[in-house]
């Protein structure tokens, strides 16, 4: 009996197997975009209640709006510009708003020049690094206009801002985000790595001192910038006043 079994069992296939290999800080954190949403809100209220006789009141309360980023004032910007071909007979009204708006932003607050250890750019290469890649010695600079403090997800606590930047180069780690809640938090700096977006962050207002030394960040290929909503430069500047002419030229209220 159980001639069918030829007596032994088949062997595993002992071919050459490719080692396991741990994909390099495979969580992605994703946009909130809820603050461009509360502003959206608070601004066409504004809009719509705007008249000649309001216009000092509320033109005031609209430049109150913090605007986080350049997404932000485009949509101020096409909000005003859709309220001005509707009603034509507020053309100056809404001439006035875009001079006070202007002047609000001017500066662009919004903009940060991010410092990068990347590799200098050479003619025509706009190709983001790739992580684990050894830093250059050199020092180089992009920007962004978009750089927020409210990721659902953050990770942390870290007990200091170099912390959290070796913990975001480090490629054998597996992070473990927490959810931010209601926790306001406020940027301490953001910076390029070893081809890692590298952003540190703390309380908004510390409840101890203690609390005044926790940092948090949230971090990700270089590479998976559009894919995790950050907008960053393609160019790469080889000194800081270049990267905040080229930041000021392409956010300006007047383009």
């Amino acid at each position: 009996g159980g001639g069918g079994h030829g007596g032994g069992q088949q062997p595993l296939y002992d071919g050459p197997v490719a080692p396991l290999v741990k994909s390099a800080n495979s969580w992605r954190p994703t946009k909130n975009v809820s603050a461009l949403a509360v502003a959206e809100k608070a601004f066409k209220s504004i809009m719509n209640k705007m008249t000649k006789e309001k216009f000092k009141r509320l033109s005031q309360q609209m430049v109150e709006i913090p605007i986080q980023s350049y997404e932000m004032l485009t949509m101020m910007i096409e909000n005003v510009y859709d309220k001005a071909i509707d009603e034509p007979s507020f053309g100056e009204i809404y001439a006035d708003l875009c001079v006070k708006l202007s002047e609000s932003v001017s500066g662009s607050s919004f903009v940060h020049i991010i410092e990068s250890d990347e590799e200098p750019p050479t003619e025509g290469d706009v190709s983001a690094s790739m992580p684990g890649v050894e830093a250059s010695h050199n020092t180089v600079y992009r920007w962004s206009n978009d750089v927020n403090v409210t990721d659902s997800e953050i990770v942390g606590p870290f007990a200091s801002e170099e912390e959290c930047r070796e913990v975001a180069v480090d490629q054998t780690n597996d992070p473990s985000p927490i959810s931010r809640g209601d926790m306001e938090l406020e940027l301490v700096s953001v910076s390029i790595r070893q081809g890692m977006f590298i952003k540190v962050m703390k309380k908004k207002e510390a409840d101890s001192v203690d609390d005044g030394n926790i940092f948090y960040t949230v971090y990700f290929p270089v590479a998976d910038a559009t894919e995790c909503g950050q907008q960053l430069s393609e160019a790469i500047w080889l000194s800081q006043p270049e990267a905040v002419s080229d930041a000021n030229k392409k956010n300006s209220f007047k383009r």
